[in-house]
């Protein structure tokens, strides 16, 4: 079938994703010219089509008022004359979800001013790779500043640095709704990104943050799918018709992937939000044993946490042996615990066997290049790590415990 008969024959379809596709100009007009005919559609992904200003343009012109569309993705395109694309987005004032990542190199935030002057509704917004700079961080700041109900904001792998994030991160702690922030891979210091956390958990409403110098796992992003988008939904839920100014503080996903040394981890550790962590990625990270200890000391008042991610942080046998003993406090929620890439050893293995029967919900566990050995392997194999499998399986839970055994 013909990529541009798709609208024509589903006329009720309300999700349409044809991303990877290479258009054609003539074939794509006609795709575009189909679009008026499907008055249901909600959801438009393009990214990676390959188009161009000229087709981009019948894109725009296309999408109807009377449409229901709400989410537009053209991420990965072409796309260098932004202004006359935005000018005629503004007539879809129902937008609520955009994402412009990567369309080009000459990509202005002004344009974006324009554009969301008119489309005040805008809940999601993802600029990634635009090749922000420092200046645009404040600029950015002063137009979001319209969109009074943007819950989702991405950023990452820009180029605003200390300066921008700061000045845009500032801007933001006027809105009292933001749920999602991403400011990852933006070349931040150390010391600036326990800065900007600082402030960003005190934002009333935030539930995931991303400060890492690289941007999250395909593993993590699966974590986060399970437990924190459930936890949103139910927080939104509670809000609904509330004042906002009232809502209680409820960070459930912090990521700070390769940007925490032994010195930032004694800040964090302090400042971890306790009840509402569900997910804490520490992945490429310099903690050291010490870090280790701190941020068991930390979790213990973190009851709930349900996915910990620690791989490549130098932590070897007295790190180990310090969080496992803390980690008791979680255990019961526990589902992901990674530690791959530290040298923990047989006897730092043997340390953390003896905390495992207590995580009756643990579902992953990576020990991937943790110098285990024979000895370790045989302490999880014959013992804890069966007694966990077992408890699955007589909860009649569906449960996959994984454990990679790496050389000696």
């Amino acid at each position: 079938m013909c990529r541009h008969q798709i609208p024509l024959l589903c006329t009720s379809l309300t999700h349409l994703r044809i991303n990877g596709l290479q258009a054609q100009p003539d074939s794509f007009v006609r795709f575009c010219s189909n679009l008026p005919r499907c008055a249901e559609l909600a959801d438009l992904d393009l990214q990676s089509c390959g188009i161009s200003d000229g087709q981009v343009l019948s894109l725009a012109q296309c999408l109807a008022p009377s449409t229901a569309l709400t989410a537009l993705n053209v991420a990965k395109n072409a796309i260098t004359n932004f202004f006359d694309f935005q000018f005629h987005l503004q007539k879809r004032i129902s937008l609520q979800s955009l994402d412009f990542s990567g369309i080009s190199d000459r990509f202005r935030v002004s344009d974006l001013g324009w554009l969301l002057l008119e489309l005040t509704g805008v809940r999601k917004l993802v600029l990634r790779s635009l090749k922000l700079r420092a200046d645009d961080g404040a600029q950015l700041a002063r137009i979001l500043e319209l969109c009074k109900d943007l819950v989702h904001l991405d950023v990452g792998a820009n180029l605003l640095g200390d300066g921008g994030l700061t000045a845009l991160v500032q801007g933001l702690q006027q809105n009292v709704r933001l749920e999602y922030l991403d400011v990852s891979e933006n070349a931040m210091s150390r010391e600036k990104a326990c800065e900007l956390y600082a402030v960003v958990r005190g934002f009333n409403s935030i539930v995931s943050a991303f400060f890492g110098s690289f941007s999250p796992s395909a593993h993590a992003d699966h974590t986060v799918d399970c437990y924190a988008i459930k936890c949103v939904g139910e927080r939104s839920a509670r809000r609904a018709g509330g004042d906002p100014g009232q809502w209680q503080n409820s960070l459930a996903v912090l990521h700070f992937q390769g940007n925490i040394g032994q010195n930032e981890m004694q800040k964090l550790a302090i400042t971890l939000p306790r009840q509402t962590l569900l997910h804490l990625d520490l992945t490429g990270n310099n903690i050291g044993d010490s870090g280790a200890a701190l941020l068991g000391a930390a979790l213990r008042s973190c009851p709930n946490l349900a996915c910990l991610l620690l791989d490549r942080n130098c932590i070897e046998k007295k790190g180990i042996e310090a969080l496992a003993a803390d980690l008791s406090t979680c255990a019961a929620s526990l589902r992901t615990l990674s530690l791959a890439g530290n040298e923990l050893g047989a006897s730092g293995v043997r340390a953390l066997a003896t905390m495992l029967p207590q995580c009756t919900r643990l579902r992953s566990l990576n020990l991937h290049r943790t110098q285990l050995g024979a000895e370790g392997a045989e302490v999880l194999a014959k013992s804890n790590v069966e007694q966990v499998a077992a408890a699955c399986v007589e909860a009649g839970q569906r449960r996959s415990l994984m454990l990679t055994k790496t050389r000696c």
